[in-house]
């Protein structure tokens, strides 16, 4: 008779567990090979974590089946997923906005299931213009306050939308950081730093999260920070859960309990993400050697992050962002005086959202648990109008910790961490985007950091340089010459900012540096390359790109500049196959489009250039050089009309650039489709043109014919000499001459320049549609 064993609950629960994973493990694709995304799926989290001890979440549920379901309402649950039509919050009937200031149209769009972010602008006409439609792919954002929205590539790219759902005044927006006329579009790159604090870790090979590595993502990923973001990895847990053999005391060893850590390994759990001293400059950095998703809790976050603080010389206790949480409650008497006691668990039960109908009590029973009610001097301080605000008696937050507005996320309104006797009043009032704030000084947040001071100098400069300041280069250099060996870390990011800079010798020294000690490191092959090339060596940076690509076949950027070297040196075909892979890679790639564009113009080939700069022009209107090119391409296809039309376009996109109002003035003067033809808008924007480009040549040259087609022959003689002064055709300003003098009645005088015009036609080098289209005209007035 065969004996049945009754496993104990714990152990049958958590054997459950396993074996759904595994069978989970077969039937979804996992994270393919390094540098590549696997095929879309379903909403389904990431199935299976094969690093450093991680399993998925779901899991926990078979113990903590409670906690799992209310932590699933709770805002780090909903920080990161798939778009679904069952969690809709959004308005997608009223779903239009218009943001001015950059001129852009926006409809987001949910139709049977797919969510769309279309963009738009309008002609003259009211036509729409450079429209472009992206699907979402992930919403980044619990919904509390708002929601954003990515999409993401073939090999694993993430890049942030510009609109916003802002739930507190249920109206979409733009997004932070883009509420201005020049703003980055569908181009912000979303790296690893950014997803650490919106997202569990994904599964991802062992040293790809390194510095210096392509920023990538597997196309299935956890959704939302997730339990072993503040437990640590739960493989060991599981697998000792499910032995009858091990103690509840190891069981409970194997995972980290935060509330249960010395006071600040406690608070570095929640610090991790929460404790941000800025968003618009860089206020934290991983330790040198760490790799972006090698923090584990219950380890001191010092030893991962290197917080940094800055000094405008305004006061601290004024500036209130978003992600000030532990940034305010630091500066807090309550905080200070309680030597560890009060912290972020003494408010906040991770695992479940307080309801709102709850929340008054709630935080009042947290705040009795140290004060007396006879502390409030609320009756007092009404009679006084101290606060200035409505505050029921049983709500000691609203009165000590009002909502107040945050000056990076200008449409949301947070809890104010920093307890005060009496907040100031007006915290709501309406408030614009700034930039950024400038010549700032930098220092460590924490005092007691043990850093010397070589290389506290080294964080505090590469913190600027990271941000694209290259002041900081020289302190950069002079913390790593003291400092041995030098960090990758910095030695990366000091020959980036040495390229940036224009000094590419020192990028060449520092990046071979790299190279010598990691020879596999496709980026620093990839930027020797690109110092080469920038030192007119093309043919030895084509030898490093293409190592470059050989190292890392998915990096859009190393097909870009080996496609732009390749063009350089005339080997057209070469560079039009890596703009496409460039293209292929990262489809939003403007200056690819752009070039190869240029490219297929230079063959000829004026249809596709044309889609090529519409293409540019889709992804980023604010592109003036596409808007002249594709003009200049649609002329040579006689679509005259439409070419003017790209000119006006780009004239009103960016009415100080001198190069299109050039052309366009040319197109009103010389075309020859009459329909399109008008000398006062020619000589209009002739003048503009000059204008902003004073000593250019074909500005001033169509000045000049600008005047002479307006009955202003003298002032057509003044400019013709100025541009042929400043190296203009030589046979255009003769036949301009001539024609001016002609019109002035100077007959003899215009024969005898028309003649000598003549006389050097034999010497010209074809083409010139200037010089063609004055020749025409002087024909008719001279060979009656």
């Amino acid at each position: 008779m065969r004996t049945l064993i009754k496993l104990p609950k714990r152990a049958v629960a958590v054997l459950a567990s396993v074996l759904t994973a595994l069978v989970i493990w077969v039937l979804l694709p996992h994270a393919g090979a390094q540098g590549q995304a696997p095929a879309k799926t379903t909403n389904e989290s990431s199935p299976a974590f094969t690093r450093a001890g991680y399993i998925p979440d779901r899991q926990c549920a078979a113990c903590h089946r409670a906690i799992y379901r209310t932590f699933r309402d709770v805002g780090m649950a909903k920080s990161f997923y798939r778009p679904r039509t069952d969690d809709i919050i959004e308005d997608f009937d009223n779903n239009h906005f218009f943001h001015e200031p950059s001129n852009r149209h926006y409809e987001m769009i949910h139709d049977a299931g797919r969510f769309v972010m279309r963009r738009y602008q309008l002609d003259e006409d009211g036509q729409r213009i450079n429209e472009i439609q992206q699907p979402i792919d992930w919403v980044i954002g619990s919904g509390s306050h708002s929601r954003g929205y990515l999409y993401q590539t073939e090999v694993g790219e993430l890049f942030e939308l510009p609109v916003v759902w802002y739930t507190q005044e249920q109206s979409w927006g733009m997004a932070p950081g883009y509420d201005h006329a020049n703003h980055d579009g569908v181009t912000r790159r979303i790296t690893r730093a950014c997803m650490f604090c919106h997202n569990a870790y994904p599964d991802v090979p062992p040293g790809s999260d390194r510095y210096g590595q392509p920023h990538v993502f597997p196309s299935t990923l956890p959704e939302g920070v997730g339990c072993q973001r503040c437990h640590g990895p739960g493989a060991a847990h599981i697998r000792l859960a499910a032995d009858l053999d091990a103690s509840n005391e190891a069981v409970r060893a194997s995972i980290v309990n935060p509330a249960k850590l010395p006071p600040k390994l406690r608070d570095d759990v929640c610090f991790q993400c929460h404790l941000q001293p800025t968003s618009k400059l860089t206020s934290f950095m991983r330790r040198f050697g760490r790799d972006d998703y090698s923090y584990r809790p219950g380890e001191s976050l010092s030893d991962y992050l290197v917080h940094l603080d800055f000094d405008d010389g305004t006061e601290r206790s004024e500036r209130f962002e978003i992600n000030h949480h532990p940034y305010r409650l630091r500066q807090s008497t309550c905080y200070v005086a309680s030597n560890g006691e009060l912290n972020c668990l003494t408010c906040h039960d991770p695992h479940r959202k307080v309801p709102a109908t709850e929340a008054p009590t709630y935080y009042r029973d947290r705040c009795l648990s140290c004060h007396e009610i006879d502390d409030c001097r609320l009756d007092e301080m009404a009679v006084e109008g101290a606060t200035g605000r409505d505050i029921a008696a049983d709500n000691c937050i609203a009165c000590h910790m009002p909502k107040r507005r945050t000056q990076d996320v200008v449409h949301v309104v947070m809890t104010d961490h920093r307890i005060q006797r009496r907040p100031v009043d007006d915290l709501l009032a309406p408030q614009g985007e700034t930039a950024p704030p400038g010549g700032t000084k930098i220092e460590l947040y924490w005092s007691n950091h043990k850093l010397p001071e070589p290389m506290a100098a080294a964080y505090r400069a590469m913190s600027v340089v990271v941000d694209g300041d290259v002041s900081a280069l020289e302190a950069l250099e002079t913390a790593l010459a003291t400092d041995s060996p030098t960090p990758r870390e910095p030695l990366i990011e000091l020959g980036t900012g040495q390229l940036r800079a224009g000094r590419y010798d020192d990028a060449l020294a520092t990046f071979r540096a790299v190279a010598k000690r990691e020879p596999d490191l496709a980026l620093a092959s990839a930027n020797i390359g690109v110092a080469l090339a920038a030192m007119e060596r093309d043919r030895e940076a084509i030898e490093l790109l293409k190592r470059a690509v050989e190292l890392d076949p998915d990096v859009a950027d190393t097909h870009y500049n080996l496609a732009a070297a390749y063009a350089r040196v005339g080997q057209t075909e070469a560079a039009q196959r890596y703009y496409r892979e460039a293209l292929r890679l990262r489809p939003n790639y403007v200056n690819a489009w752009f070039n190869l564009g240029n490219l297929l113009a230079r063959k000829g080939r004026f249809a596709d250039a044309a889609s090529a700069y519409r293409s540019a022009l889709a992804i980023e209107p604010n592109t003036p050089a596409a808007y002249r090119n594709l003009g200049l391409a649609l002329s040579y296809l006689d679509s005259w009309p439409e070419a003017v039309r790209a000119w006006r376009i780009g004239a009103r996109a960016a009415p100080d650039d001198g190069r299109i109002a050039t052309e366009l003035a040319l197109a009103y003067l010389l075309a020859p489709d009459e329909s399109v033809r008008n000398a006062a808008n020619g000589l209009r924007y002739a003048q503009q043109a000059t204008a902003t480009r004073e000593r250019a040549p074909k500005a001033r040259l169509a000045l000049a014919i600008g005047m002479l087609m307006n009955d202003q022959a003298v002032g057509a003689l003044r400019e013709t000499e100025k541009a042929r002064e400043l190296g203009a055709d030589e046979i255009s300003c003769l036949l301009i001459h001539a024609l001016a003098e002609h019109n002035l009645q100077r007959d003899e005088a215009a024969g005898e320049t028309y003649s000598h015009a003549l006389s050097q036609l034999e010497e010209a080098r074809p083409p010139n549609r200037i010089r063609d289209a004055l020749l025409e005209r002087a024909e008719e007035v001279f060979d009656q």
